[in-house]
């Protein structure tokens, strides 16, 4: 290995996008319907990552750290994982937490304020939480229309 490659950056802004699905248990105590008892659910994960490419690394994060992330609670009891009642809201917000910590830490010097960490967190088939945001590009025209903004997701 030699030195240090530095990347040409054309665009300073990115959005990643990644999907991954777990399986995991939990219990919601006090429910008044069956989620009061243990049962499982394949969760999945819809996350949208925005934030500026580190020229050292050429990324904005690395996939590798995101899914390992989300695969800390693969195969779990959910209710050992975390030390909140794991609703689908809430453990959504928590992960969107933690791979916008990872996110954050991988940005180049004074960059933490132009990340940001959109997460959708599928229960059922037909159901899901959603929390977070993406930042537009600091260097984009004003009138500029976010692709996601087409697709129905939403950005700020």
């Amino acid at each position: 290995m030699g030195a240090a490659v530095g990347y040409h950056v054309a665009m300073a802004h990115t959005v990643l996008h990644l999907e991954r699905s777990i399986d995991a248990s939990h219990v919601i105590p006090d429910h008044p319907g069956k989620c009061a008892r243990l049962h499982g659910h394949t969760y999945r994960f819809q996350v949208w990552i925005s934030g500026p490419v580190d020229e050292t690394t050429g990324m904005v994060v690395d996939f590798f750290d995101i899914k390992r992330d989300i695969d800390a609670w693969d195969h779990r009891h959910l209710n050992d994982e975390v030390d909140f009642i794991p609703t689908a809201e809430l453990l959504a917000g928590e992960m969107r937490r933690r791979i916008l910590a990872r996110v954050v830490e991988a940005a180049p010097p004074g960059a933490a304020d132009r990340c940001g960490v959109l997460l959708r967190l599928w229960e059922t088939a037909g159901g899901f939480a959603q929390v977070g945001w993406l930042t537009r590009d600091p260097l984009a025209p004003a009138d500029a229309v976010h692709a996601l903004e087409l697709q129905g997701v939403g950005a700020t």
